[in-house]
């Protein structure tokens, strides 16, 4: 397998140049997908005031951090001069609970770079319209023996293994989330929760459409009927 090194300019990282060697599109991906999910995992633990007020958020952000070490040290991935040095610093910021912006444009930064420099890009966009009908039956194939059919977490495969799924009709709970958020741990997973990682299993476009469904379910039939005929009222 041959690499390619590519040289970006990374303004505001050190202010040092990059070398980003890259061979596998999927690997790249991969790793901005693993610095997406600990850049919005890191800000779940921090409320509207920057309180800590989520604390297993940053740990999660953590076992994210340690597999995207993993997989810039495989040489299959998408591995930089200035990845390591990135990610310590990532570390120190969670170790030190660096303000959630701060963090994340740091992050952010770092992802632009290695798409600028390997022209690859997470597949975070599906090819149509997230479709509920669609979500549906996926949730109820993949996700319900876990999350319990109505999404309260009360599945009997979740009961069997002593977990603790969420609870999507949790309203004060979902407030604190977004549709990226959740697409986010859909495909990369949640390891303390044992929840899976579906990017493999499920295209972007199929992760978008139970996502639709997810977020449908802590709000009544009703209340979605009301939304629909809001948004084609006043918003189409």
């Amino acid at each position: 397998m041959s690499c390619v090194r590519l040289i970006v300019a990374l303004g505001g990282l050190l202010g040092s140049a990059v070398s980003v060697i890259a061979a596998e599109p999927g690997d790249v991906r991969r790793l901005l997908t693993l610095l997406a999910g600990m850049r919005d995992e890191y800000r779940e633990a921090f409320d509207g005031a920057g309180q800590l007020t989520r604390p297993i958020e940053i740990e999660e952000a953590k076992l994210l951090l340690a597999e995207a070490r993993d997989l810039g040290g495989q040489g299959s991935a998408a591995v930089t001069t200035a990845l390591p040095a990135e990610l310590e610093w990532i570390a120190g910021a969670f170790g030190r609970h660096a303000p959630a912006a701060a963090v994340g444009a740091r992050i952010n930064e770092l992802r632009a770079a290695v798409t600028a420099a390997t022209g690859s890009a997470d597949d975070a966009v599906g090819t149509a319209a997230p479709s509920l009908a669609r979500g549906q039956a996926i949730y109820a194939e993949n996700c319900s023996g876990c999350h319990g059919a109505t999404g309260k977490g009360d599945g009997t495969e979740a009961r069997s293994q002593d977990l603790v799924p969420a609870d999507f009709t949790n309203l004060p709970f979902v407030r604190q989330e977004t549709p990226q958020d959740f697409f986010n741990v859909v495909t990369v997973g949640r390891r303390r929760s044992g929840m899976p990682a579906w990017g493999d299993a499920l295209s972007a476009q199929a992760r978008w459409d139970v996502v639709s469904f997810v977020w449908s379910l802590h709000r009544s039939a009703a209340d979605v009927r009301d939304g629909q005929g809001l948004f084609l009222t006043q918003c189409a």
